[in-house]
């Protein structure tokens, strides 16, 4: 067996239309070539259908030391000034417990966006403005060991 088991999923577009197809699996084991085979069969002309053959090849992975963050970064939302959203992204060196929050300019809490546990390494999450009235927000990121935090302006 490969790296990832056989699958047969099929998929209708309509014309003009586009998608993407995500392939995922285990290389712990495996090193060399797989077959990743795909056929298109257009619904109104079965006879036209083409097959596409292509190998996925792996080697033995090691981990980018470089890509695991060595410090606790908040980092400044975007776009800011922001409407109807806007993007934050942070960084942790290990697995811990992570607080993110908003508050307004008056230090009233808005909305928690994550409280639990988050691995080591970047993350970022949609924060949408909702019921929110234009003006300055607070956003604050804590864990049990450090505390940081990133104004940003919400405009109408």
């Amino acid at each position: 067996e490969g790296w990832f088991g056989s699958q047969t999923t099929e998929l209708t577009l309509e014309p003009n239309a586009t998608e993407t197809i995500s392939f995922t699996g285990n290389v712990s084991a495996v090193n060399g070539g797989n077959p990743i085979i795909l056929t298109v069969v257009p619904i109104h002309h079965p006879e036209r259908s083409k097959t596409i053959s292509v190998d996925g090849f792996t080697s033995p992975l090691a981990i980018d030391e470089d890509l695991i963050p060595n410090s606790f970064r908040l980092d400044e939302p975007y776009p800011n000034p922001f409407n109807p959203a806007t993007i934050i992204q942070y960084s942790i060196y290990n697995e811990q417990n992570i607080l993110l929050q908003v508050f307004n300019i008056s230090g009233q809490l808005v909305e928690t966006l994550v409280n639990g546990t988050a691995s080591a390494g970047q993350h970022s999450i949609l924060w949408s403005s909702g019921q929110i009235s234009t003006g300055i927000y607070f956003i604050k990121m804590s864990t049990d060991l450090h505390c940081q935090t990133r104004k940003v302006l919400y405009l109408k």
